[in-house]
Order: structure tokens, then sequence, then C-alpha cells
């Protein structure tokens, strides 16, 4: 199969290496215009994914993307890229927002890399806690925040438009201190 009728995803990570867990890796997400186009492509396949007024739109994850207060990196399972992880809202010593997208779905088999880059997190930008908020239909990612010790803290109701429907939002939080090890 010549290299056009495949995926046009990367075949290598590029980025410095932050974190490794069993055969997972996370790597600095390096944004060439080839892994952009691969990203864009990848993230427009979920249709929860962007609320109804991003959908569409690659200039707001472009701003994302290219934001001060923002960290991304790249999972890599077995030499596949799997995933991105990402921190948005860097405040140094106090909080971010952890966001998980794993193009498998597969959820449940990410704890590990999860907390891993969890406490990779903690110890790098000295953060006193990390947020996760989340559409409260994103079943999947509820579960993982509560397997790795997050607390449910709030509700926003009716915070997003997705699907042509109103959705809550969860928050969720966890602690430097509460951090787990095991």
């Amino acid at each position: 199969m010549q290299r056009s009728e495949r995926s046009a995803g990367p075949d290598h990570p590029v980025g410095r290496l932050l974190v490794e867990s069993g055969k997972a890796a996370i790597y600095e997400l390096i944004l060439t215009p080839e892994r952009s186009r691969w990203l864009w492509e990848q993230m427009q396949r979920y249709p929860t994914l962007f609320s109804d007024q991003t959908r569409d739109d690659p200039d707001n994850l472009w701003a994302v993307l290219a934001s001060p207060q923002a960290m991304w990196g790249e999972l890599w399972e077995s030499g596949k890229l799997v995933g991105v992880l990402y921190l948005s809202e860097i405040q140094a010593n106090i909080d971010a927002k952890v966001h998980v997208i794993f193009f498998d779905r597969n959820l449940t088999a990410r704890t590990e890399i999860c907390r891993a880059a969890m406490r990779w997190a903690f110890a790098t930008f000295h953060f006193h806690r990390l947020t996760i908020t989340v559409p409260e239909i994103y079943f999947s990612t509820t579960r993982l925040a509560k397997r790795l010790g997050f607390v449910r803290e709030g509700l926003r109701r009716d915070a997003y438009l997705i699907g042509g429907k109103r959705v809550n939002e969860l928050l969720f939080g966890l602690l430097a201190s509460e951090m787990q090890d095991g």
C-alpha cells in the first residue's frame, strides 16, 4: 500500500520524551504541517468532541494549540500514535485543566500512562491541583477521572451545545496531596 492510501498520520514521534509507563510513552507534540492536518482529521472523526459552535472551526483548535498556557503531548503505544493528552489554562504552582483524546477510545487501557502523566505534571509544574471538566455525556472519561482519583466538585448546567442538545459539564479536581502512586 502506498503512503497516500494510508492515513496521513505521523510515523514516529519527533518531540522530546515526557513520560513512559509500560509500552506507552508520551512525547511533546511538535506541530509540523503534516501533524497539524492529521490531528485535525483525527479529531473531526468524533462527533461529540467539539461543541456545535466549534465543529468545523480549525482556527479554534489552533488557538488552543498555540496558547502559551497549553502543553500538548502525543501518546504512543507499541510504536503507534494512539492519542493526545494536553494541559490547558496552565497556572504554574496552582492548576491546569487536563484533557485526553484516545483515537481508539480505549480509556480503560490508558489508566497507568495517564497516572504517570499526572505525576509528571505535578512534579514539572508544581501544581497544587489538576482539573478536569467534561461534558456529562462523556461516560468513559468520567469513569477514567474517577479511576485516577479525581473528585467530582461541581456541575455547570447546560454548559455545552452538542448535537443540538444542551449538555451539562462536570467538574473534577485532584489535589497533589491526593495523587495516588498505585
